[in-house]
């Protein structure tokens, strides 16, 4: 098995993510199986209390760990399986150690950074890798330099001398900042960042060069020069023009994959097969069919008039709530396509009660723990958990469709998995009022008879689903719900386009 370990340099939100990803699927493509993983400095134990404007949007696994939102991009752009092992932050790592020193495990030892930290990432290193694995990708958060991220590094560094020469490899992912005011693309942070990596005893294999304009092949020798790495092993990594699914088409273009090949020792006459990524990379390019969806959330900044279609994503807290059921009631009314996600389809259910069934003062127990009609509540054995972690469902669960159903003909199944990531449920109590006035509850989970999926009969497209169909949706398999969203939308737009309303400009 082989190791290929992804460090970032001068500035973060460089996009090693998407390159990590990226790297996966073009090993995925040469018939390799590959294993991805994160590795994050920050302290925090995991995401999943930290506000999305920090660190992005909290990913959630089939076994309901709370990852960075790098894993999304791994598991969109391959078909690696990730689990809990498969991110790490510098809280979870500090935080087994001091477990094993209470334990006693140390023997006594003096507990410190090297070798106790260092080893426990090598060893959180092994367990992200999965059983067959032909390669495992392993990105390293944060910036090379910074003190936070200087254990990961350290631990990388000794990982690649325990294994045999060509075991491993190391790409660096840089910047090639572009000055205006002289017109010119400077060399100086790459060399400095390369430079603090061979200070601790890391030589990166590749340089993948994050840049606004062409890097010339002067540019290329010099950073060669003076970096010590090969003219062949300096790739340009250029800010795509249209879509972040080019990236693995351009690695390929510049060769990345035949030298990963010759420094792994792997299989160098393979050919590398994008062309059905590539032909949906151009359909999209090429597509004139377009609609416009209107986000109603909590996390949004922008504001748009007319739409062909209302989503309506989850969330937490009281803010906005009131503005996402006023969107959703003119979405019922007008029959507007409507999909909401997790509070979206609470948001939905509290819409209907309030203003279909007349249940005055109906709420959810989240913002309204005395409301006369709690449409969505904390099940009864969930009421005396008084920690919220102890609530929350996480991670894949099953859900039995209802035959004839909008979402029994989306999915074209009786039963499917989806991941949850909330703590707040449907009340059954009220099942049976909703289902009477055409609220129909079309997905349920089999186990506790939880509501999972809700629609509106009688309208073109109204569904909302309380798990979170992001998490499974690629680009070469768009996941069902989305994809019939879509599609209703695009049927909205072409209706308004006929009625000499004004052509939406963009999907």
């Amino acid at each position: 098995m082989k190791h290929i370990f992804v460090t970032g340099g001068v500035v973060s939100s460089l996009g090693k993510g998407l390159t990590s990803a990226a790297i996966g699927m073009i090993l995925e493509r040469r018939g390799l199986k590959v294993s991805m993983q994160k590795l994050d400095p920050y302290i925090n134990v995991d995401p999943g209390t930290m506000s999305p404007y920090q660190h992005g949007e909290v990913y959630v696994l089939d076994d309901g760990a709370e990852t960075d939102l790098d894993l999304g991009h791994y598991e969109r752009y391959t078909q690696a399986r990730l689990n809990r092992f498969s991110n790490y932050t510098t809280g979870k790592i500090y935080s087994e150690v001091i477990a094993r020193e209470r334990r006693g495990d140390y023997l006594g030892s003096t507990v410190q950074v090297i070798p106790h930290i260092t080893d426990a990432i090598k060893d959180a290193i092994r367990n992200g890798v999965a059983p067959g694995t032909d390669v495992a990708i392993t990105e390293v958060g944060g910036t090379v330099g910074d003190i936070e991220s200087l254990p990961f590094i350290e631990a990388i560094r000794q990982f690649a001398l325990d294994l045999p020469v060509g075991d491993v490899m190391f790409v660096h992912l840089t910047l090639l900042p572009y000055l205006r005011a002289s017109g010119e693309m400077k060399t100086k942070p790459t060399q400095q960042s390369v430079g603090k990596l061979r200070e601790i005893g890391i030589q990166p294999d590749v340089l993948i060069c994050r840049t606004e304009l062409p890097m010339t092949d002067d540019m290329a020798r010099k950073i060669s020069l003076f970096c010590n790495v090969r003219r062949e092993a300096v790739i340009e990594e250029r800010d795509v023009e249209f879509s972040i699914y080019e990236v693995p088409t351009m690695l390929v273009k510049a060769g990345l994959d035949r030298i990963i090949a010759r420094r792994l020792g792997l299989p160098v006459e393979v050919e590398t097969d994008l062309s059905d990524w590539n032909r949906m990379i151009e359909d999209l390019r090429h597509t004139t069919d377009t609609c416009e969806i209107a986000v109603v959330g909590k996390y949004t900044a922008l504001h748009d008039e007319g739409c062909d279609g209302l989503l309506i994503p989850g969330g937490f807290g009281e803010r906005g709530v009131e503005g996402k059921i006023k969107a959703i009631q003119h979405a019922r009314e007008t029959g507007l396509p409507f999909f909401g996600i997790c509070l979206g389809m609470q948001c939905a259910t509290i819409e209907f009660a309030r203003n279909v069934l007349h249940l005055e003062g109906a709420n959810t127990q989240e913002l309204d723990p005395h409301s006369p009609h709690p449409v969505i509540h904390l099940m009864p054995d969930q009421a005396n958990v008084h920690e919220k972690g102890g609530t929350m469902r996480l991670g894949a669960c099953d859900c039995d469709l209802v035959p004839g159903s909008l979402a029994h003909r989306l999915y074209g199944a009786d039963a499917i998995r989806e991941r949850h990531r909330h703590r707040f449920e449907y009340n059954n109590d009220y099942r049976a009022r909703f289902e009477a006035a055409g609220f129909a509850t079309s997905g349920v989970n089999p186990q506790r008879d939880l509501v999972e999926i809700v629609e509106l009969r009688n309208h073109p497209f109204f569904i909302g689903v309380q798990f979170h169909p992001e998490f499974k949706s690629k680009p070469l398999h768009p996941h069902p719900v989305f994809d019939g969203f879509v599609a209703a939308a695009l049927a909205h737009a072409r209706g308004a386009h006929r009625e000499g309303k004004p052509e939406r400009s963009r999907a």
